[in-house]
Formats: C-alpha cells, sequence, structure tokens
C-alpha cells in the first residue's frame, strides 16, 4: 500500500514493559506513528491490552495522543481502575460507544473523533497515571491513514 492520505496503514508495538514516559510523569507505553515525520496523518483505530502484574496498586489508565513537542491533541481516561494480575482491553475508533465493563477481563470502549488527524511526528501513548509497576506490560496497535 502506498503512504497517500487516505489509504489505511497499520502500527504496531509488541507487548513490552511499561517505561517512564513523559508530560504527564507516568509509567506507559508509546507508539510511534510510521511513515516519517513529514506528513499529517489521520487515527481511524486503536486497540490495546494492559496486563497489570502481580504488584499491588490502582493503575489509573489514560490513552494520550501527543505532537512532536509533548502537547497532548487528544486523551482518555479509563473509569475502571486496574487492579494486581488484571488485563485491560482497549478498543477506541470512530463508531465505537463511550463504555466500559468492570470484568474481568475489563474492556474499554471509546470514540475517537472521526479520522483524528494528527501533525508529523505524533505519538500515541497507553499510560498508568499513578506509576505503580514497571513489571506490567502494554501492547498497542492502530489503523491509521497517511
Amino acid at each position: 500500500m502506498s503512504n497517500r492520505l487516505g489509504t489505511p496503514q497499520s502500527a504496531l508495538r509488541a507487548t513490552a514493559i511499561v517505561a517512564a514516559v513523559t508530560n504527564p510523569t507516568a509509567l506507559g507505553a508509546t507508539l510511534t506513528l510510521p511513515f516519517g515525520t513529514a506528513q499529517w496523518q489521520a487515527v481511524l483505530s486503536l486497540a490495546f491490552i494492559w496486563v497489570a502484574s502481580a504488584t499491588v496498586g490502582s493503575r489509573l489508565i489514560s490513552v494520550l495522543i501527543k505532537d512532536a513537542n509533548n502537547n497532548i491533541i487528544w486523551q482518555s481516561q479509563v473509569a475502571t481502575a486496574l487492579v494486581a494480575s488484571t488485563t485491560l482491553n482497549g478498543f477506541l475508533g470512530g463508531a465505537v460507544p463511550n463504555t466500559n465493563s468492570a470484568g474481568p477481563p475489563i474492556t474499554y470502549y471509546a470514540p475517537l473523533p472521526f479520522d483524528l488527524p494528527i501533525p508529523p511526528a505524533a505519538v500515541i501513548e497507553v499510560i498508568d497515571t499513578a506509576s505503580i509497576s514497571v513489571a506490567d506490560t502494554c501492547s498497542i496497535a492502530a489503523i491509521i491513514s497517511g
């Protein structure tokens, strides 16, 4: 597929142990979108899986889309806190209703603005604003056009 606007592309970050991220300071996983830094892109949908380790504590999970200067373009907060040894499945998209199941596993659905436009070098972060455990894992997948 080409990288012209309107052609869907997928971007993945395989499951990885969460690490420190900035703005806000938290533990999380970052997905850098493809196609280099020369053009705007549109986020069509996003899915993530957060697996909490056995470390005790309530994780407060947020999804952030930020520009190259760490300015937040869009943000969503999961309504249910994630506790030790629990899994959270998150699905975000244009026609998705804003719902949250208490689980287990916890399932979070949230709408995205239609074809959410983001500038070059933007990133998607799934973070725990409570910064509970570096042993948690997170994987992220997105469908974007660019």
